[in-house]
């Protein structure tokens, strides 16, 4: 399972229009009660083109572990 400290560091390669090649990366926001993973990738036109795009955030007691968590298993299906 990735930890806070390697999903930081992910910079997963995107080809846009098969030619730009670009970096992803993944923005982790915390505070009292929440949580928020987002990869950092966007677009002027607000419609992604990065297959890594992720915005999941939760609430409540224990939100960071379940962050956490959800990203891994979106990752790990992602690279199946």
């Amino acid at each position: 399972m990735l930890n806070r400290k390697q999903i930081l560091n992910l910079r997963p390669e995107v080809k846009i229009n098969g030619q730009m090649t670009m970096l992803d990366w993944f923005e982790i926001y915390e505070g009292n009660g929440y949580c928020i993973i987002r990869s950092g990738l966007r677009h002027a036109d607000n419609e992604t083109k990065s297959p890594y795009h992720y915005n999941y955030s939760v609430g409540g007691k224990d939100a960071y572990k379940k962050c956490i968590k959800h990203f891994n298993e979106w990752w790990n299906n992602l690279n199946k």
